[in-house]
């Protein structure tokens, strides 16, 4: 009895997040080294967006910039400036 009313609950709340719509806002990045600072463009148009001396100051820079974004950069990059 218990179980069936666990997997009910559990399907209800699984359906009410499948309807949630969910929108990313994603922003491909690249991201450049000069010296000792790391350079962050947005990929479509080349403008600047942010600067920082390691990967957690982009990160923290860019999520309280733009909350509701998720910015991405190619493997292929992070891998080329040790950013992994």
């Amino acid at each position: 009895m218990l179980r069936a009313l666990i997997n009910f609950r559990m399907k209800k709340m699984l359906e009410s997040i499948a309807e949630t719509p969910t929108i990313i806002n994603k922003v491909e990045i690249d991201i450049v080294k000069m010296k000792d600072r790391f350079y962050v463009y947005k990929r479509d148009d080349n403008s600047f967006l942010v600067y920082g001396e390691t990967k957690q100051d982009l990160i923290d820079q860019l999520h309280t910039r733009w909350p509701d974004k998720a910015f991405m950069a190619s493997p292929k990059n992070l891998e080329e400036l040790d950013l992994k």
